[in-house]
């Protein structure tokens, strides 16, 4: 990429950025810098003026862009990075005439911080290949030769972990799986990998526990009535018909996630949970430099509020701080997913969730060093109503789950397993694309067959610059941007590493798009139990509004799916098991309204609506289709049903 004009102008221009440093995170870089100081102009020196603004220039592969930063910042975080791939930095000091000489490069390369740390595998064992947890001869161990193995326990249908007895790299790992895969008494076995949350950290506009409901809906969330917001609101000041079929009640959405803290938004919104967070010794690692190792479950910073170490009932989130790389305040993560799902509406303080009247079960399964494969697999099997072993059965089966969270490998077998398993069980799976700025297909959950992909836009209805993209995105929904028009306010905590008090904050990521889809089939199956997950999918994908030009990205390459979640055509959508024609009446809108009649004795049906075209200024339109589906005039969309058919 061609570096910025620089332009000599005397005092005009800005000095050179100074003391440039990175600091690599998971899908993203931390940077930090200083500025040059002012001075005046004299016979000797030019002189130096305070910068207006820094110009980023970022350098991945064969990818570059420009990130731009308001002055007086010291730095930024550059997020939509891939992991494990270098990458370099330049920065440019900039005034009204021009720019400075660049500091840097510098360079970074993205990390999780888990690298070559794999201490299982899961393994499927062929038909009456019995097993039982604590077996120290495992079924084909003979053809291993690195480390030993045991028998932990069943953690899907057809899936068991198998640990290590130490730690080995993915690489490994993978000629382990493969080894013992060869043997006739198994039907396939692959490493129990690591997942992460699917946040992108922006600039911390947290705000106070004391704020009131109405006037934080009005000012900060935007992405329940903005333009390309969902429709719960279609302005600050008034509401949709989003509600009035439904907010969710009836249905329960498990969030798999880091857990939960206390929050008076959320405490009343709660079904009994699980932590599925195991505790491997392979895994314990230090936490600060320099340190004592520590338990992979955080939980033995305090038992009594937090449970045993391994699995256990409490799903309280005891924080994922880390100081070491990558270095992080906790990020109260599956709180503030919960929080833009289920948050209590219309209530003294806080904020309104998009279905506040579903039940939330937080299920923890990612711990400060992230979640393993199998705690993963093993939290939605439960979590949908399957048994597994050492664990009581869940009384309250969830039938939406969210997964927001991302790793970049294929679809793993135990993944797909349990996903399979929790949708013959007629859950709906949700899960965020990832925030790599990268194709979708690269990453998991969202690559798996059966879930719902979601990823981000921002409140300008483009693509969010971190988010993935391409055939695997099934939808799009708000995700933010802090750097244009803000992050999606939710509910969090205050504590920099253990929970302190409950407050709100702004977050933007994969992670809150796919939310924001979860409270969407949350009010779809609180309408009708019954419904089906490829029809909920279907309701979903059907009812969206467009991004703000033709594609969601200015390389039309970058696809993001059918469109941004409309609530709003959610909500009002047929449920799919009606036999009904629909017949369109005129009304003063954009878009015209349903109302359903019965199907004609031949079984066929008639559509008849009227369309306004705002932007051709064309005056109504009467259209008819008998017998078909495609009703549309100029840029007009009118979305309904007829059967389980879209036809939008």
């Amino acid at each position: 990429m061609p570096a910025p004009e620089l332009v000599n102008g005397g005092v005009s221009c800005a000095g050179v950025v100074r003391d440039l440093s990175a600091f690599a995170g998971n899908n993203e870089v931390r940077l930090t810098w200083s500025a040059e100081p002012a001075r005046e102009s004299n016979e000797d020196d030019a002189g130096v003026a305070d910068p207006t603004k820094f110009l980023v220039v970022v350098e991945q592969g064969e990818t570059s862009r420009l990130v731009k930063v308001a002055a007086p910042a010291s730095g930024t975080t550059i997020t939509g990075l891939r992991n494990g791939v270098e990458a370099s930095f330049e920065v440019y000091a900039l005034t009204a005439d021009g720019s400075s000489a660049p500091a840097g490069p510098v360079t970074a390369t993205p990390l999780t911080g888990m690298e070559g740390e794999v201490a299982g595998l899961i393994v499927a064992f062929e038909p009456g290949i019995a097993v039982a947890p604590g077996q120290q001869l495992v079924p084909g161990e003979q053809r291993v030769n690195k480390v030993d193995l045991a028998i932990e326990g069943q953690i899907s249908d057809d899936a068991t972990l198998v640990s290590f007895s130490e730690a080995v790299s993915v690489a490994e790992a993978e000629e382990i799986a493969a080894d013992l895969a060869a043997d006739p008494t198994v039907a396939w076995a692959e490493p129990d990998r690591f997942l992460f949350t699917a946040a992108a950290p922006g600039p911390d506009l947290a705000q106070p526990v004391s704020v009131p409901n109405d006037a934080k809906y009005a000012t900060d969330q935007w992405n329940l009535w903005d333009k390309f917001g969902i429709g719960v609101g279609d302005s600050a000041t008034s509401m949709t018909d989003a509600w009035a079929q439904g907010t969710g009640n009836g249905a329960t959405v498990a969030v798999i996630d880091t857990g939960i803290t206390a929050h008076p938004d959320l405490d009343s919104q709660l079904v009994p949970g699980y932590d599925f967070v195991s505790n491997p010794d392979q895994l314990a690692a230090s936490r600060v430099e320099r340190g004592p190792p520590v338990a992979f479950d955080a939980d033995s910073i305090d038992a009594s509020r937090f449970g045993a170490l391994g699995w256990d009932d409490n799903p309280a989130d005891p924080g994922d701080w880390r100081g070491v790389a990558p270095v992080r305040d906790s990020t109260w993560h599956g709180t503030k997913v919960v929080g833009i799902i289920a948050a209590q509406a219309r209530n003294a303080e806080g904020i309104a969730g998009i279905a506040p009247d579903a039940k939330i079960q937080p299920v923890r399964a990612l711990s400060w060093r992230g979640g393993l494969l199998s705690d993963i697999a093993a939290a939605i099997s439960w979590s949908s109503g399957a048994h597994v072993d050492g664990v009581t059965d869940n009384a309250n089966p969830s039938n939406v789950i969210n997964l927001s969270l991302a790793a970049q490998t294929t679809c793993p077998t135990a993944l797909q397993d349990a996903i399979d398993g929790a949708r013959s069980r007629g859950a709906v799976v949700i899960a965020a694309a990832g925030n790599a700025n990268d194709d979708a297909d690269l990453f998991t959950p969202g690559n798996c067959n059966g879930v719902i992909n979601v990823g981000a836009t921002d409140r300008s209805g483009n693509r969010a610059p971190y988010s993935n993209y391409g055939s695997r995105v099934d939808i799009s929904a708000p995700g933010g941007n802090s750097i244009v028009g803000g992050g999606i306010l939710s509910t969090s905590n205050s504590g920099a590493a253990y929970p302190a008090d409950p407050m709100w904050t702004s977050d933007q990521g994969t992670s809150f798009a796919a939310a924001h889809v979860a409270a969407a089939a949350a009010i779809l199956k609180g309408k009708n139990a019954a419904l089906l997950p490829d029809e909920i999918e279907q309701q979903l994908t059907g009812s969206v509004r467009p991004f703000a030009t033709t594609a969601c990205d200015s390389d039309i390459a970058r696809t993001c799916g059918s469109g941004i979640v409309s609530l709003a055509q959610v909500a009002t959508a047929s449920n799919g098991d009606e036999d009904l024609a629909m017949t369109f009446s005129r009304t003063k809108s954009q878009y015209a309204q349903a109302s359903a009649s019965v199907l004609d004795a031949t079984g066929d049906f008639t559509v008849e609506s009227w369309v306004y075209d705002t932007e051709l200024n064309s005056g109504w339109q009467y259209i008819a289709s008998k017998g078909g589906l495609n009703t549309r005039t100029g840029n007009d969309r009118i979305p309904f049903y007829v059967g389980t058919e879209d036809a939008s």
